[in-house]
């Protein structure tokens, strides 16, 4: 029930909606992932787990940059460019970064269905 002393409040139908929720992510660039790699979110907890260096934290960091983030500071970086694979002595930079994120839920959240966002960024080198 809206109260009196909020009369420009709508009432919010009790109707239960299903949860929003993360379902894929697809890293192709970013930091420590050069090559393309998928991972998927399964019903109930997903746990990233692995040695020091080998890129849990750069999982949150693309989560994170595709949400929306533009502080490389946040992101762990001095620059934005610092989210593009920049090589390694056995790899070449890759001079693109992509993130994609496939939630679902998202519907009785913002009137969508399964939602995807997807943010890529281009460095072009000077020569």
């Amino acid at each position: 029930p809206v109260s009196s002393a909020s009369p420009n409040l709508l009432p919010v139908a009790a109707v239960p909606c299903p949860e929003m929720r993360l379902n894929r992510l697809e890293i192709n660039g970013f930091k420590s992932f050069p090559d393309r790699a998928d991972l998927a979110f399964d019903l109930g907890v997903t746990a990233i787990v692995g040695p020091n260096g080998c890129g849990k934290s750069n999982v949150v960091d693309a989560i994170t940059w595709v949400l929306g983030e533009q502080s490389a500071k946040s992101l762990r970086g001095e620059r934005m460019e610092d989210v593009i694979f920049a090589g390694s002595d056995a790899r070449k930079p890759t001079h693109t970064a992509e993130v994609k994120l496939k939630m679902s839920g998202v519907i009785s959240r913002v009137g969508l269905e399964d939602q995807h966002v997807r943010k890529t960024v281009a460095q072009e080198l000077e020569e």
